[in-house]
């Protein structure tokens, strides 16, 4: 009944402009009724979705969790970030995680695996905290007493063993993941440049290559022969919060 009422709409405005409609008002859960071929047929010169909207897109998850796109000094961030509502408009938090096209890409490679480890967490089968590396320092956290995929920034302060979970981060609960899952396949649409993205790690010749690159391995192990060089929060700079939003960034500040 769902798919026979949006044939109905299909047939009276274009597609793109139903698909902004119903993610401008929170309604994602009904873009899978829109099937791939509906949308190759689409071909009638509408204006292009990922510019109709403010910045690249604003994608709901759940409550105040959203996934924004946007563009900053050259760069295309993604990021899964809570925000608070003041007024008519929505301001983001330090609740979330930004990552660039490369961990973008990461996570969707490794989204099969995470959710394997992440129901297993929920059935009691996972014994110890799992990690899995998406670039730099971002990581998602699986941990068995919390039934919560994490996507989390960790650092290695300066002579410390090893890194630290940071407090730029957000946790997704099942629904949260699972709506999250469903966004990897749209976002193509509102960043066209995951097309020719690649991972970093995929760039390397051999495991040399990937030891002594910083984005895939932030974090090398340590010996007496080998130390540590001082330690960095990120191996590229974060955009601010802010960078194509709606309100004020003072606000935010």
């Amino acid at each position: 009944m769902v798919k026979e009422l949006l044939q109905i709409f299909i047939q009276r405005i274009s597609l793109n402009q139903l698909r902004l409609t119903l993610i401008k008002t929170e309604q994602t859960q009904l873009l899978r009724y829109l099937t791939d071929s509906e949308q190759n047929e689409e071909e009638d010169g509408s204006e292009d979705i990922e510019k109709s909207y403010e910045g690249r897109c604003m994608l709901h998850l759940e409550g105040d969790c959203y996934v924004v796109a946007n563009d900053y000094k050259g760069c295309i961030y993604i990021h899964i970030r809570k925000y608070m509502t003041k007024g008519s408009k929505k301001f983001p938090t330090k609740q979330g995680g930004s990552l660039t096209l490369s961990r973008w890409l990461m996570l969707k490679s490794k989204k099969d695996e995470i959710d394997l480890k992440f129901k297993n967490g929920l059935d009691g089968k996972l014994e110890e905290e799992d990690l899995i590396h998406l670039g730099g320092g971002v990581y998602i956290t699986i941990n068995p007493e919390f039934p919560t995929v994490e996507i989390r920034h960790f650092w290695r302060p300066q002579d410390a063993p090893k890194a630290v979970a940071t407090k730029r981060g957000v946790a997704l609960n099942k629904f949260k993941w699972e709506r999250l899952c469903y966004v990897m396949d749209l976002m193509i649409d509102f960043v066209p440049e995951l097309n020719s993205g690649v991972i970093c790690e995929s760039t390397h010749d051999n495991e040399m290559g990937i030891l002594a690159c910083k984005e895939c391995n932030p974090f090398p192990e340590t010996d007496e022969d080998h130390p540590v060089p001082e330690a960095e929060n990120d191996t590229l700079p974060l955009p601010p919060l802010l960078d194509n939003q709606e309100g004020n960034p003072e606000i935010a500040n």
